[in-house]
């Protein structure tokens, strides 16, 4: 039996492609995709208050404490600038100056490429999404033409390092791995057909020609509005553009890189790193399994049942937030009677009003309940939201402080290990 991975040409794309098959179906099937989507559309809400009922009777809003509780995370961990400080392995002369111009790159990558803000991506999404990835590669599409090239040949640039983020439906695995390292993985990226065609005349007229069903099923991002209107088969540019990875082992000394769209092999060559060049970024790792595990996700039942509460104050204060006025029959009042200001009311009996817009005083304390054990459970508390008690002393505050950091510390040394290993 021969291993996927040592197949040539045609018959390793085709098996790539049951390995995509299998993977997709696995987190669609196991709920990981629907928890994904949830985590999504909860976090970046809805900033719209909707009628909704069978009438449009309810009012339902969204107050958004799980999106503040994750940035706020994000930027715990984040907030501190990455400062670089290169060490050389020798002390002549020769590596000393190595040093300085690691250290140069280095900010010059941070500023050109912004990588910060690649850097700040990525725990973002680890911390709502479960984990996220960052590549690592040389493009050799980038930097300035050194060569115009010809008819035959394309023009020919110095080339330069790209640097991509991506999430957890867009790395493909083996799902039966019962931890997280990848002896093999592929990378999933919507490019557009027309740019993949100039890069490979040879197969232009194959590469255009490439139908997708839908893009939606390989998605997160799943709205009302995405499904209501479905992308165009014609109009869209967008095709998956895969990359395989394996790594250099017994079978595959000196590893392999394969770029294939459809089954359409484009290169096929031995791996042009050192291991696979995709650094994993994660607030833990989930046992007996290939996936990761964010502590965030908890939170979100809370933040369901957070809507759910406010959505029915609102809808209480709405039905009945103008005044209505109860008296007995025959009293002799009118609605005009009653219009306005400044009115002289005559009648047999006093009008009543009809307080209806009170609240059981149990809504509010849970609701209450519901906002602090959200901040509870994600380690975030009042000090780091920037809501202190009165009387409260500056030492307690930083004690606050740092009880939060060293609850995200999981995610603060993922963190490193992303920006050491990028």
């Amino acid at each position: 039996m021969t291993y996927f991975a040592t197949k040539s040409g045609q018959e390793l794309v085709q098996e790539l492609q049951k390995k995509i098959q299998t993977f997709d179906n696995n987190i669609q099937t196991s709920g990981i995709l629907d928890e994904l989507r949830d985590s999504y559309s909860t976090f970046y809400g809805d900033s719209k208050v909707r009628r909704v009922g069978s009438q449009g009777e309810l009012v339902k809003i969204q107050i958004n404490h799980y999106s503040s509780l994750v940035r706020n995370l994000v930027s715990l961990v984040t907030n501190n600038r990455p400062a670089w400080s290169p060490i050389s392995a020798n002390s002549d002369a020769d590596s000393q100056s190595a040093s300085i111009l690691a250290s140069g790159l280095l900010d010059y990558y941070m500023k050109e490429h912004r990588l910060e803000r690649v850097f700040k991506n990525a725990t973002l999404a680890a911390t709502f999404l479960k984990e996220a990835f960052v590549t690592v590669t040389w493009d050799v599409t980038k930097g300035e033409i050194v060569h115009p090239g010809d008819e035959q040949n394309l023009p020919l640039h110095e080339g330069d390092l790209d640097f991509r983020l991506y999430l957890l439906n867009d790395v493909i695995r083996d799902v039966n791995k019962l931890d997280s390292s990848l002896d093999w993985c592929i990378t999933r990226e919507w490019k557009n057909r027309f740019e993949i065609a100039s890069q490979f005349p040879e197969y232009a007229e194959q590469i255009i020609s490439i139908q997708e069903e839908s893009l939606d099923k390989f998605r997160i991002n799943i709205s009302q509005e995405s499904n209501n209107n479905k992308f165009n088969k014609v109009d869209n540019d967008l095709i998956p553009f895969y990359t395989f990875y394996y790594k250099k082992s017994a079978i595959l000394p000196n590893g392999r890189q394969v770029n294939f769209v459809k089954d359409i092999v484009l290169t096929d060559s031995p791996l042009a790193y050192s291991k696979i060049p995709l650094v994993k970024i994660s607030s833990e790792d989930k046992f007996d399994s290939c996936f990761s595990h964010s502590p965030m996700l908890d939170i979100l039942p809370l933040q369901k049942g957070i809507n759910a509460l406010a959505s029915s104050i609102l809808s209480n204060n709405q039905a009945f937030g103008v005044q209505n006025i109860w008296s007995k029959k025959g009293n002799g009042l009118t609605v005009s009677q009653l219009a306005g200001g400044l009115n002289l009311i005559e009648s047999e009996e006093m009008p009543q009003p009809l307080q209806l817009t009170a609240s059981s005083s149990e809504t509010y304390k849970f609701l209450e309940m519901l906002v602090q054990q959200s901040q509870l459970i994600s380690g975030i508390n009042d000090a780091i939201r920037g809501q202190t008690s009165a009387g409260q002393s500056g030492a307690a505050l930083a004690l606050l402080s740092q009880q939060a950091i060293q609850f995200a510390n999981g995610l603060q040394q993922s963190y490193v290990s992303l920006v050491e290993d990028v």
